[in-house]
């Protein structure tokens, strides 16, 4: 198994509106496809590299917005997997109460 399809946490669809600033400050807008408690699936126009450190901003039905530092892990076509690295432990746990009402994907 690749190492891009090891996960160690549930993987859960939504389709959500994102906000991603990078480190030179662009900002764009993309979509959140997926997301687990380690991190998100993103599709956007523009990718960027792996090992690049962004905030990322979202909403969650019922929870509210969840910000955070996360890093690009990978890339492909038209979207890009990114580990969570700065969710403090308030925004961990609404993201938590989140994922306990959908179900998760496979």
């Amino acid at each position: 198994m690749p190492p891009w399809e090891r996960r160690n946490h549930p993987r859960f669809e939504i389709s959500t509106e994102a906000l991603l600033i990078d480190t030179d400050w662009h900002t764009q807008k993309c979509r959140c496809e997926d997301i687990s408690r380690g991190g998100a699936c993103v599709y956007s126009p523009r990718l960027l590299r792996p090992g690049r450190v962004v905030e990322l901003w979202f909403a969650l039905t019922g929870v509210g917005s969840i910000e955070c530092e996360a890093e690009i892990v990978r890339r492909e076509r038209d979207r890009m997997g990114m580990r969570f690295i700065g969710m403090d432990v308030h925004q961990m746990r609404e993201l938590e109460r989140f994922l306990e009402r959908v179900q998760p994907l496979h």
